[in-house]
């Protein structure tokens, strides 16, 4: 019976792996200097080993230029590949190579943005949470915010001060009689 629990343990949790990295270190302004391009936004597709893509629409844009969607690849050798499923919002941490395509290694800071519920382990070795690290990004970096199609920025509009406004009308009011003096001119 003992042999029996020992076999169903190692069926069960043979595709188990674990995942070591080196120490990560604390995100700073010269820290996100490695990296050419750095984004948060949601996974669209992921397609695992042996292609190593993963196609992201980014909803913000810290460092590197802005497009609708991004391929982003990673090295199928690495030990630690993360699952990366459509759906799930991310921010990645990307360098690029000579040909300029943007490749990330799961070791570095890029990192899956989780619920409250679930404890953030990445947070507590680096010393700073999902949250944490995107507040520091948006105080850090000019973001470039981007959705499809819907500004979620809420406009800023400036009052007109009450007193100048019969100055406008009557610049207005000035403008349309030279309009229509000048076209009566042209007409005849």
């Amino acid at each position: 019976m003992k042999n029996f629990f020992i076999i169903l343990f190692i069926v069960l949790f043979s595709n188990a792996k674990g995942c070591i990295c080196g120490t990560l270190d604390f995100l700073t302004l010269q820290e996100c200097g490695r990296y050419d391009w750095i984004g948060y936004g949601i996974v669209n597709n992921s397609e695992g080993c042996p292609e190593g893509v993963v196609n992201f629409h980014p909803l913000k844009i810290y460092k590197g230029s802005f497009t609708e969607a991004v391929d982003i690849s990673f090295d199928c050798d690495q030990e630690c590949i993360p699952d990366v499923n459509p759906g799930e919002y991310w921010l990645f941490y990307a360098k690029k190579d000579n040909a300029q395509e943007l490749h990330m290694n799961f070791c570095n800071h890029s990192r899956k943005q989780l619920p409250d519920s679930v404890p953030d382990y990445l947070g507590a070795a680096n010393g700073r949470s999902f949250k944490g690290e995107m507040e520091f990004l948006d105080a850090t970096f000019e973001v470039a915010i981007k959705t499809r199609g819907i500004n979620l920025e809420q406009r800023k509009y400036e009052k007109v001060n009450p007193k100048y406004i019969p100055y406008f009308l009557g610049a207005s009011l000035l403008f349309m009689l030279i309009g229509y003096l000048v076209f009566n001119r042209i007409m005849k």
